[in-house]
This record gives C-alpha cells, structure tokens and sequence, in this order.
C-alpha cells in the first residue's frame, strides 16, 4: 500500500489528473469488495501468492519511474487490492463484528496509501527524488520476490 501511494503521487507529477485520488479510491474499493466476497463464502486461490505478486510489480513500477494510463493504473491497482481485501476477509475473527473489522483494515489501509503518498511527496522536493523513489521501489521489489520463495 506505500508503493501504491507513491506510485499515484509519480503519476500525479508526470501530469495524470487525479492519480492521487483516483489511484488510493481504487484500492480501497476493490479491497473492500475483496473481503465482501471472501467473508460471503468465495474462494480464490493463491491469494497470498497475487499479494506477493503486487509488492513485486508496484515495487518494479518504481524502479523504472513506469507510468501508466489511468485507466490501466486503475485496473491495475483494483485487481491486486482485490487480493489484499480476500487476506482481510479470511483472517477476520469470527468473534469480530463484522463493520468494525471491516472499518478498521479500511483506515489502516488508507493511512499506509496516504504515508506513502506523503513519503513521495517528500522525497520529490529533493535532489534525488529519481533515486529515493527508484531505491524504495526496489526495497518493495526485493519484499515482494522475498514473499514468492519463501
């Protein structure tokens, strides 16, 4: 979710209008249908696997300072996130009421999308914000490719 934050802010300043908004919305919303589906009895397979997968790819992304169309970022991000939200919604305890829970990953989410947001926009006012962002890419990158072998 930091990667995704950051990624919506590298768009952002190569001129995709409302990535800041757009991006972490789609994220959220596809999470939370994500969870919906799992606490309704949908299963998928290798959830944990498509999580992997999508810290390795954000990371990439901004290794390489990639850019997308909205429209490909959007679906992107939402298609991940659905795998993020399946996580949330089979390890919710069975004693949890249901919309706190729900809530609760919700605002942790988003607050991880805004720090890394933030964190972007920070190392963006530098002299190395090609390589503070490149550099953190490539932390999430290794995180993710650590989470497929292990």
């Amino acid at each position: 979710m930091l990667a995704v934050g950051m990624w919506a802010v590298l768009l952002k300043n190569s001129g995709v209008k409302n990535a800041t908004r757009f991006v972490p919305i789609s994220f959220l919303a596809a999470m939370l249908v994500g969870a919906i589906l799992t606490v309704s009895g949908v299963v998928v397979p290798l959830v944990e696997t498509g999580i992997a997968l999508s810290v390795m790819l954000f990371g990439l992304l901004l290794v390489g300072g990639i850019r997308l169309p909205l429209n490909v970022t959007l679906s992107l991000v939402a298609f991940f996130a659905l795998f993020h939200g399946m996580a949330h919604g089979a390890e919710m305890p069975t004693t949890a009421a249901t919309i706190s829970y729900f809530a609760g990953f919700i605002a942790a989410s988003a607050a991880l999308l805004a720090l890394g947001s933030a964190a972007a926009k920070l190392a963006t006012q530098t002299a190395f914000s090609r390589y503070a962002m490149s550099l953190s890419g490539g932390v999430f990158a290794l995180g993710g490719i650590y989470q497929l072998v292990m």
